[in-house]
């Protein structure tokens, strides 16, 4: 059997396997290797600051670097043996998974694990600012912004700058900054909107934020600036570059 039918027929397999039981680990390293044995080198957005399930899922793909399709497949073969030696012995109607496919391997075949749950549907006369600002809905934000309101904080301590900033929507930064929003305002954790684009890797938000005096020497609480929580060395550079000029 062809390596890549081999690699089909253990993606089935980890898809149904109700029986096992893995590790988080090992969640994401078969995912990883799945999607890039997949699509290849992960060049999507890295998820918001809050979507820890997307994050992880990222990182997972996004360490592969440039690793081939078919080096993926070799990995993720190698993978499936080392946590199920006999799973080339098992039939695929024989491994007890649901209806669904969501057995016991977490979805880490041809169904992945789903990214963290869609935030409750709201009508549109139930929403407010932050509904609008999180959706990216820039002409509902313009219309609800005043100045009462555009440095209001939610039950985490989050802006609306914040918010913009961990979702990466240029856009509606530049409107909160120019509207008045405090472009160094903290969070619970001491977080700046600073801190969550740089952690987001939002490199055009975090262009921006600097060029309007964002302050990249305010501390966390966990004592980190926003230069240090940047999770891609490439954003961690641009801090140095802008500073230096």
């Amino acid at each position: 059997m062809a390596e890549r039918e081999r690699f089909e027929r253990a993606a089935e397999y980890m898809r149904n396997a109700s029986g096992l039981r893995l590790s988080n680990e090992q969640k994401l390293q078969l995912y990883g290797y799945f999607k890039q044995a997949k699509e290849g080198e992960c060049t999507t957005t890295k998820p918001g600051f809050f979507d820890f399930t997307g994050r992880a899922k990222w990182e997972a793909w996004h360490s592969l670097g440039r690793m081939t399709k078919d080096e993926a497949v070799t990995q993720y073969l190698a993978t499936v043996s080392a946590i199920s030696p006999e799973w080339e012995t098992v039939s695929p109607t024989e491994d007890g998974g649901d209806e669904e496919g969501e057995g016991g391997g977490g979805g880490v075949g041809p169904t992945v694990s789903r990214l963290a749950d869609q935030e409750e549907e709201l009508a549109e006369e139930e929403k407010t600012v932050f509904d609008w600002c999180k959706e990216g809905r820039e002409d509902r934000l313009r219309s609800h912004l005043t100045p009462n309101n555009i440095n209001n904080r939610d039950n985490e301590g989050m802006t609306l700058l914040h918010w913009a900033c961990d979702r990466g929507r240029l856009n509606i930064v530049e409107l909160l900054a120019t509207r008045g929003a405090d472009i160094n305002s903290q969070d619970d954790d001491k977080q700046t909107p600073l801190h969550y684009a740089s952690s987001c890797d939002q490199v055009d938000v975090v262009t921006y934020l600097l060029s309007k005096g964002a302050d990249p020497s305010i501390k966390d609480c966990d004592d980190l600036t926003p230069a240090q929580v940047a999770g891609d060395p490439s954003t961690r550079q641009l801090f140095h570059t802008l500073s230096d000029q």
